[in-house]
């Protein structure tokens, strides 16, 4: 066994739980800190010789997986976890570095699967890095283009999960930083920019500070454009609804006109046909009338050449009668059967006609006349 092999299995051995969040924290700061050139090489044996110490080569193989992500070798990650994956999948926090795997290849709807099949274990639900890295994989499916159909419940699951993460750790920046990116999916910019700034302030001076700084700033000048966006798109819409309405008050006064002149127009037109009708009729109740005026004309002068004065007046009366009567009974046949109105006048004509019959009878019976 040689220094370093020591020194390793020294290091594994003041390490906490492998399910708390301080145990990835600590092997995270060792690995990353190791400048020994043939490192990788040597955990990759130990990992290969998992039957000797099961425990020692799981180890050596989260340590593969964090020196990987975080130099995104992922053609080496992938390949690690093809030829080694399977004799590790009994440990409890295996789910949780395969998710990690899964978001390195941007296969975040796989490693939302993983990170939550690792949350389902007692031992990993509060832990802090497992929550982060679940609510982070979520949020970074909320900003694709095609979004899932469980979309507002995976938000919410994430969103609380973010909420948890916080809760526990409440001044690490990162977390603020996601945070926003939950307002900017739920259109709360305000929210959002507040999340922002605070993790702006909670950021810690490092080696690296300033990018990390520099991305909230991109962050916020995102938030800023979608603002601007939604605003625009809230303009748009209601200027939409106004010509909706707009055109469906113009559609209902037009369809409301065309009614209105509809029934003028027809009102109209039975108002000319009417009148035409009437016409037609009073035409011919005249055409009846002169008909009977020329009989009477030519029987009265017949009549007159052999009756004396007395007698050819009432006979010519009684012949004015009944021109009266075929008068009002050409208006009964002609003009009231239609209109079942207006019989007075008719009425009057066939009183007056049936008058002078009846007195020019009487008149002539009475020798009222000498």
């Amino acid at each position: 066994m040689d220094d370093f092999e020591v020194e390793f299995k020294q290091f594994v051995n003041t390490l906490p739980k492998s399910t708390s969040a301080a145990f990835e924290a600590q092997l995270t700061n060792y690995v990353l800190n190791q400048t020994a050139f043939h490192f990788k090489d040597w955990l990759h044996r130990v990992v290969k010789g998992a039957a000797e110490d099961e425990e020692l080569a799981y180890i050596a193989f989260l340590g593969l997986i964090i020196l990987y992500r975080h130099n995104e070798e992922i053609a080496r990650l992938n390949l690690l976890f093809e030829e080694h994956g399977k004799a590790f999948e009994s440990h409890i926090t295996y789910p949780y570095y395969e998710g990690l795997m899964y978001k390195s290849n941007g296969a975040y709807l796989n490693a939302i699967a993983s990170f939550e099949q690792a949350l389902r274990s007692d031992l990993l639900k509060d832990n802090v890095h497992v929550l982060y890295e679940y609510a982070e994989a979520i949020a970074t499916v909320l900003e694709q283009d095609t979004l899932p159909k469980d979309v507002k419940q995976l938000a919410v699951k994430g969103k609380k999960a973010l909420d948890s993460a916080i809760e526990l750790r409440p001044k690490y920046a990162l977390y603020y930083a996601t945070e926003a990116r939950y307002f900017i999916f739920e259109e709360k910019f305000n929210e959002a920019g507040y999340a922002v700034n605070e993790a702006i302030r909670l950021e810690e001076r490092g080696h690296d500070y300033q990018l990390r700084v520099a991305k909230y700033h991109q962050l916020a000048s995102i938030i800023q454009v979608k603002e601007e966006i939604n605003l625009y798109r809230m303009q748009q819409k209601k200027f939409n609804e106004q010509l909706n309405n707009r055109l469906i008050s113009a559609n209902e006064e037009l369809t409301e006109n065309v009614h209105t002149y509809k029934q003028e127009y027809e009102k109209q037109m039975r108002g000319t046909q009417e009148m035409l009708e009437d016409m037609k009729q009073q035409n011919l109740q005249m055409l009846g009338f002169f008909t009977a005026i020329i009989t009477f004309t030519v029987g009265s002068i017949q009549i007159i050449r052999e009756q004396s004065f007395i007698g050819a007046a009432l006979l010519l009366l009684v012949l004015a009668g009944v021109l009266l009567i075929a008068y009002a009974g050409f208006g009964f046949l002609m003009f009231s059967i239609q209109k079942r109105a207006g019989y007075v006048k008719e009425i009057i004509v066939l009183v007056i006609g049936l008058a002078l019959i009846v007195l020019s009878l009487l008149a002539y019976n009475q020798q009222w006349f000498g």
